[in-house]
């Protein structure tokens, strides 16, 4: 069975954070994601939810994104605030 909607692929090789490094004195940082569309677009949108979790799982920070689907492929950026020493984690 064919999918509804557009196929939308997010790849680590195109995806950065900034600063590279992230220290306790950094107030935020960007994180820089490129998504690309695979077979035939559609004129949608799509939702999207970055969470900011720590090793002990708890989650410090959420941001929801809701961005129209490429045609081919589009460069979006998000920032989190930076959490301090509570905040050194995963993304």
């Amino acid at each position: 069975m064919a999918p509804k909607g557009p196929i939308i692929l997010l790849t680590l090789k195109n995806t950065s954070i900034s600063p590279q490094f992230i220290n306790s004195s950094v107030t935020t940082f960007d994180i820089k994601f490129n998504l690309s569309t695979l077979g035939n677009s559609l004129k949608t949108s799509i939702d999207i939810r970055f969470f900011h979790g720590l090793p002990n799982g708890t989650i410090v920070d959420t941001i929801y994104l809701r961005i129209e689907a490429p045609a081919i492929s589009s460069t979006h950026e998000i920032t989190f605030e930076n959490k301090g020493i509570a905040g050194i984690g995963k993304i």
